[in-house]
């Protein structure tokens, strides 16, 4: 028994009963082999680093160049439009002295060039009180109805540009367009005027007029007269039957489709 005890013992490292047996924590074999593996991928060899950084330094120069260039064109852009804003503004204030001055025709002018560089509603409103002073009737009165279009219906000038446009409107004549599709380019004596539908009537000296339109190669054209204080109703008719946009240059002919318009208002 004794020498049983003994070999016991002997197999387990000396200890005896009453010893605890404690196992020391074992590090996975599949652990190390990973972790080596994680280290090994974080440090590149060393050609493949200078790669990485060679790339990078050649994007880096790439962006930077395209912001040296495109630095002046900013900047110029800036300055041609702080320069047309100064002209325009130069422009409108000439046009005031002339106004108050009361020389119309060169507030006309002023005001002309001032809206052409900067659109701004107060110009046009200008623009069209010069122009209903100095006999273009017409002209103030398609300005004055493009003002109330655009300005807010709580304005407190709404009054002023409406009394502008019954005024200019006792002197000339007045045009309402209407096409049987949308997407025609109209013109009236050879100035464009938009595509239709149009915003609003367009606004003549008394005379001889001739309304034009086109879409791709067709066109279509009549001659009509304007008289002062008098409205051209637009219908399909032009007077009799709708026009449709005939091809080869023929010009209107009488016809279901397509079409633009304008017949004599009673």
């Amino acid at each position: 028994m004794a020498s049983c005890y003994a070999a016991r013992a002997r197999h387990s490292g000396g200890r005896t009963a009453g010893q605890t047996h404690r196992r020391r924590p074992l590090r996975s074999a599949r652990a190390v082999s990973i972790s080596g593996e994680l280290r090994r991928t974080r440090e590149l060899p060393h050609f493949q680093r200078n790669q990485m950084r060679s790339r990078f330094a050649t994007i880096l120069k790439v962006v930077c160049a395209v912001l040296l260039l495109a630095s002046p064109l900013i900047a110029q852009t800036r300055s041609e439009d702080a320069t047309q804003v100064q002209t325009a503004r130069v422009r409108f204030q000439e046009g005031v002295r002339y106004y108050d001055s009361k020389q119309y025709a060169k507030a006309r002018v002023a005001f002309a060039q001032a809206y052409a560089l900067k659109p701004h509603l107060s110009i046009l409103l200008n623009l069209a009180q010069s122009e209903v002073r100095s006999g273009y009737e017409a002209d103030a009165a398609n300005h004055f109805s493009k003002y109330l279009r655009e300005v807010d219906s709580s304005s407190p000038t709404r009054k002023e540009a409406e009394k502008g446009l019954a005024r200019a409107k006792k002197s000339a004549g007045e045009v309402l367009v209407k096409t049987a599709d949308d997407g025609v380019q109209i013109l009236l004596d050879g100035k464009e005027q938009g595509m239709s539908p149009l915003d609003g009537p367009l606004y003549v000296a008394p005379g001889s007029h001739t309304l034009e339109g086109k879409r791709g190669t067709a066109t279509a054209s009549t001659q009509f007269d304007a008289a002062a204080g008098r409205a051209r109703r637009s219908h399909s008719a032009c007077p009799r039957g709708s026009w449709h946009l005939s091809r080869g240059g023929r010009g209107a002919r009488q016809g279901s489709s397509g079409g633009v318009g304008a017949s004599r208002g009673r």
